[in-house]
């Protein structure tokens, strides 16, 4: 079964064990991947995000990171922290690392995310995280696997050239656009995840073994929101979305 992480909580701030000049860790509460943090080095880095108090976290969402198995802590007062998870993330066929990690209704105000001594899993002479998002509950998703079409769009400009070639530039960053139908259990509140989809503070992550990527942050990419109920057990959103990259 597939995840829906909802209810974000807006971190207060964040710090770092280091960062490169112009890549402050406040950058990773943004949600643009395009402005991320970035450390100064790949040894061991701490990523801390502060709550500004005590909420209870459902999980943790990081996108556009460059390392596989982040460690994800927490503190009461950013001095003693407990280990609460150490997901294993996969790249996605263009070398995106995203996911979100559950952690158990857990209350803390100070997050730790680890980046353990090692290569990059982009090849660079640093850590990174594009951005990080915490939620405050989470739904089940009962139908994952199901009629759900994820199409990668490509930013980029192309033009016909005189010989019959085509120029294609890059001019942003690739997103997923994710559609079909989210069968939710009928006591999850639509007023929360409605309005959180449109404002782009929502986590779909579908959990599939075989694309451990189909997991993002999203954003409603239509006019308008539809639900249905089937029968008194579920209620169905019809997704028309796409990936918060920004």
């Amino acid at each position: 079964m597939g995840k829906l992480y909802t209810s974000r909580i807006m971190p207060t701030t964040a710090s770092a064990t280091s960062a490169a000049s112009g890549y402050p860790a406040t950058n990773a509460l943004l949600q643009s991947i395009g402005v991320p943090w970035r450390a100064a080095n790949a040894t061991q880095n701490d990523l801390i995000i502060d709550l500004g108090s005590a909420q209870t976290v459902a999980g943790i969402g990081l996108t556009d990171i460059n390392a596989l198995s982040p460690v994800i802590a927490s503190s009461a007062d950013n001095v003693t922290y407990t280990d609460r998870a150490t997901p294993t993330f996969t790249a996605d066929r263009f070398g995106r690392v995203r996911g979100v990690a559950p952690v158990a209704s857990i209350s803390a105000r100070y997050w730790r995310i680890r980046f353990p001594a090692g290569t990059p899993t982009d090849g660079a002479a640093y850590f990174k995280a594009g951005a990080v998002y915490v939620f405050g509950a989470v739904a089940t998703v009962l139908n994952p696997e199901y009629a759900m079409n994820v199409e990668t769009q490509h930013a980029e400009s192309r033009e016909t050239l005189a010989n019959g070639g085509i120029a294609i530039a890059a001019i942003g960053n690739r997103f997923d656009a994710v559609s079909g139908k989210l069968r939710l259990d009928a006591s999850v509140s639509m007023g929360s995840i409605l309005p959180g989809l449109r404002q782009g503070v929502v986590w779909l992550d579908l959990e599939l073994s075989t694309r451990t990527w189909w997991s993002w942050p999203l954003i409603n990419n239509a006019g308008a929101d539809r639900e249905s109920l089937e029968n008194p057990a579920q209620a169905n959103v019809d997704l028309n979305a796409r990936e918060v990259v920004r």
